[in-house]
């Protein structure tokens, strides 16, 4: 009987100390899983990082990508398929938003055309955002120009342009946005209030800025631009860097523009031997 009950109880001793073993074990592969996971999402990011870094070193955009590489380092490797190109069509959306004095640079063709469509976003009324537009041209002597004008949906008490200014219904290609303004570009009749006909020669343009204006108070704003029959260039790249460590993955992308000339270049062209404001 005495035999009998022993029996039972390490059983039930034995039990207990196998289903503790049991659950040690299960928590410590969990632990050493997890462990493993997170080092190898560590060492693919820092492949991805430096695939994304290394195919960003080169000048402009490559329109191919790269195949898988491997980084000895940290044993992880990146692949980058070949980015999708911006621009390549009659508009553009600037891929980032613009303060309070930020610009954006779109590149133009020689020959944009008639006219240059500029929408923007940000506030009604007196808080409506401003742009300033400058086009940035040659002539047949490759000396550089800039031609700048400036637009308020609102007010035309600032000498802004307010004339032909669209406030609603405003969209650049299939993009709606708060404003537009279509800028006549090489009509040889001189600049007017409301038509601003450039006067630019023919197969001229090099890009244009566009600079957002009165939108402290409502942050951040959108611009894009569209042609009429004629595509822009390329703007540059949405690059994705896929980085492989072990069976993880992750992956960077970035949004890349073509280098830009510094904002000093706004207020003075270097044409020829000299500065000329």
């Amino acid at each position: 009987m005495k035999s009998g009950q022993v029996l039972i109880i390490t059983l039930l001793v034995l039990s207990v100390v196998a289903t503790v073993a049991m659950s040690i074990a299960s928590r410590s592969v969990t632990e050493v899983q997890v462990s493993t996971t997170q080092d190898e999402s560590s060492r693919a990011l820092d492949a991805a990082e430096v695939g994304l870094e290394k195919f960003l070193s080169v000048t402009g955009v490559p329109s191919t990508g790269i195949s898988s590489t491997s980084v000895n380092s940290i044993n992880a490797s990146y692949t980058i398929p070949a980015p999708t190109g911006l621009g390549n069509s009659s508009s553009f959306d600037v891929p980032y938003s613009l303060d309070e004095g930020d610009v954006a640079t779109v590149d133009l063709p020689a020959n944009p055309g008639t006219s240059v469509k500029v929408c923007w976003n940000g506030g009604t009324g007196a808080t409506s955002s401003k742009v300033e537009v400058a086009f940035f041209y040659q002539d047949r002597a490759h000396k550089v120009y800039v031609k700048r004008m400036g637009y308020d949906p609102v007010a035309s008490g600032n000498n802004f342009i307010t004339s032909g200014v669209v406030t609603s219904s405003a969209t650049c290609g299939s993009t709606s946005y708060s404003f537009s303004k279509t800028i006549q570009l090489n009509n040889d009749n001189p600049p007017g209030s409301g038509n601003m006909n450039l006067g630019l020669p023919t197969n001229s343009t090099i890009f244009m800025r566009i600079r957002m204006l009165g939108n402290s108070s409502t942050g951040p704003q959108n611009v894009g631009v569209a042609l009429s029959g004629v595509n822009l260039p390329q703007q540059g790249g949405i690059v994705e860097a896929v980085g492989v460590a072990g069976s993880t993955s992750q992956r960077v992308r970035a949004t890349v523009s073509y280098y830009d000339l510094p904002t000093m270049f706004d207020s003075a062209i270097f044409s020829g031997g000299q500065i000329v404001k």
